[in-house]
């Protein structure tokens, strides 16, 4: 059985316009990332990163509140709206940009880190391997990326209809219905095997009294 082509881009707009999946707070992950590789607060001032799939600004606000010259993509307009609403409110600037997804509207080499929370696994593998070259492009010798995404270890792996392999259209996870891409750090190591340093953890913890493992691989790439 086949279902119609899924247009993920509509199902976001969707989420933020009714207000739904709105984070209030950074991921610590991210935080742990930019703690490492950013450290002097003098120094980022003439610091750019970009969060792609900035989502309704969370991460956007927290960069531009650390002192970075933070910007956002994002391929929902109601997200673009809200991020920059997020912004006036907190009286912090920012360049929020609506994307198509797969490309970005910056010049080659131009950002010192890019961030990217758990928004590739919601593609299918060839766009995956175009947004991660997208994101190579962009991003200056020497700069990093973070990068958070499902494993197979997780409770929803094949929880759903199979798309392609390890790609499954799934009914039943917060961001409902989705896609959703399980990755295995075989798949992680060469889909970023063109940049000079790959350092790949693992985190999981238990929902519902136990019962399933929500598992996610933690990636820090140096271009």
């Amino acid at each position: 059985m086949k279902i119609k082509k899924i247009n993920q881009n509509n199902r976001w707009e969707e989420l933020y316009k009714k207000g739904q999946y709105q984070g209030s707070y950074p991921n610590e992950d991210v935080i742990r990332f930019i703690q490492h590789h950013f450290p002097d607060r003098e120094k980022r001032k003439n610091i750019k990163i970009l969060d792609w799939g900035c989502g309704t600004g969370r991460h956007v606000c927290y960069l531009a509140k650390e002192g970075f010259l933070a910007y956002g993509a994002e391929v929902s307009e109601a997200g673009v709206k809200l991020t920059k609403k997020w912004l006036n409110k907190e009286k912090l600037k920012a360049k929020v940009d609506e994307i198509d997804g797969l490309t970005a509207p910056y010049r080659d080499n131009f950002f010192d880190a890019i961030i990217e929370c758990a928004v590739l696994q919601h593609n299918e593998k060839n766009q995956i391997n175009e947004i991660a070259a997208e994101m190579k492009r962009i991003l200056k010798p020497g700069g990093h990326i973070f990068s958070l995404c499902k494993a197979k270890q997780d409770s929803l792996f094949k929880g759903g209809m199979r798309l392609e392999k390890d790609t499954f259209y799934i009914k039943n996870s917060v961001e409902t219905p989705t896609i959703i891409h399980f990755f295995d750090r075989k798949e992680l190591k060469l889909l970023w095997h063109e940049f000079t340093d790959i350092k790949i953890e693992y985190t999981e913890r238990t929902i519902n009294n136990m019962a399933k493992k929500v598992a996610h691989y933690i990636v820090w790439v140096t271009k």
